[in-house]
């Protein structure tokens, strides 16, 4: 029998490139041997190659400047499910059978590439158009969230042309507040605000990276993650717990500087436990997700569960959240990129 090809997507026109392409070669070392995996990098300037060359190009970011890479386009006509690919000046078609977006940040996590591989009727990895669009705006995400019935935040947004002092002066907050670009992932854009004189320069700089900003409350608690993995009828693996004191565990803390303390399992009685996946269950359903979502809640010192965000596309190297969370249940990292193979399928 013929392996299945698989297009795996890393890079991408997104602030999230690096982290994409790191999770791209994790994923591709352990590529199950029965699957076809076929390199497709997305420049940062938004332009699709067929890389060919060893998978080291991919972890220090040189696949495009050494290659070898040839240019492709996506066929968006079902009658026709591949790349076409631009050999000497001629146009060669490359079938595939699934897609594996591994791409993170908008231009990749946000429904955009998911509504392209939905249009060329792609088999893919992850959620669907729709829940990615969700997932990836915390204003849609708080809104679906709270009408579901998990708590949320007390936030106020922001919109670009808004008078920023303006809106900023409606609301009273305690500090600390958070403030967030509504549509940005791995905490860029994010500042941790102290006090009402740094405000006004925090939401400056999230309107850098989107047109919808959040000013947000801090949650007294700690947060606690819960990957989801499946269609309908889901499974989670062990709930994690970040331990940050007093520190913001924003885009250095979860790549580099690494002062925050990650508990697997978290340190939490059984019943609360239950009670978080219940929720996470509740949200993924809710959400329309597909294939895999980590779900990051808050937990009150009352019990109370406060919702934070999905990730419809998390992290994916061999040491990030997500399939740790799911290796703590006895699945491989191998296991886990075969089941999500899988799924899509499915």
């Amino acid at each position: 029998m013929d392996k299945k090809k698989v297009a795996v997507l890393f890079g991408g026109k997104s602030t999230e490139y690096d982290i994409s392409l790191a999770s791209a070669f994790a994923i591709l070392q352990q590529f199950p041997q029965d699957y076809e995996a076929v390199c497709i990098g997305i420049s940062r300037e938004g332009n699709w190659y067929h890389y060919l060359g060893p998978l080291t190009g991919i972890e220090k970011d040189t696949w495009l400047s050494i290659g070898p890479c040839r240019q492709v386009v996506l066929s968006p006509s079902p009658a026709h499910k591949g790349f076409i690919e631009f050999v000497d000046g001629q146009c060669v078609f490359m079938d595939i059978d699934i897609v594996f977006p591994v791409l993170h940040g908008k231009n990749g996590e946000d429904g955009s590439v998911q509504g392209l591989l939905q249009l060329a009727e792609l088999p893919y990895v992850g959620c669907d158009m729709n829940a990615s669009v969700i997932g990836m705006d915390k204003v849609l995400a708080h809104t679906l969230a709270k009408d579901a019935g998990v708590a949320v935040p007390h936030a106020v947004t922001i919109y670009r042309g808004d008078c920023i002092e303006k809106a900023i002066a409606a609301e009273i907050f305690d500090y600390p507040l958070y403030v967030k670009p509504a549509k940005s992932g791995s905490s860029i854009g994010i500042t941790k605000v102290y006090c009402q004189e740094d405000l006004l320069n925090a939401v400056k700089k999230a309107f850098l990276y989107d047109d919808k900003v959040l000013i947000e409350e801090n949650i007294i608690g700690f947060e606690v993650g819960c990957a989801v993995l499946g269609n309908l009828q889901p499974t989670v693996g062990q709930i994690d717990e970040i331990e940050i004191g007093d520190i913001f565990f924003g885009y250095a803390e979860k790549y580099q500087t690494h002062e925050a303390t990650i508990h697997l399992p978290a340190r939490i009685d059984d019943k609360t436990k239950a009670k978080i996946k219940e929720t996470s269950l509740l949200l993924y359903k809710v959400f329309g997700c597909r294939g895999l979502t980590r779900v990051d809640l808050f937990l009150q010192p009352d019990g109370t569960i406060v919702f934070n965000e999905v990730n419809t596309l998390p992290g994916f190297t061999d040491c990030s959240r997500y399939p740790r969370m799911l290796m703590a249940e006895h699945m491989t990292f191998g296991d886990i990129i075969r089941e999500l193979l899988l799924l899509a399928i499915e």
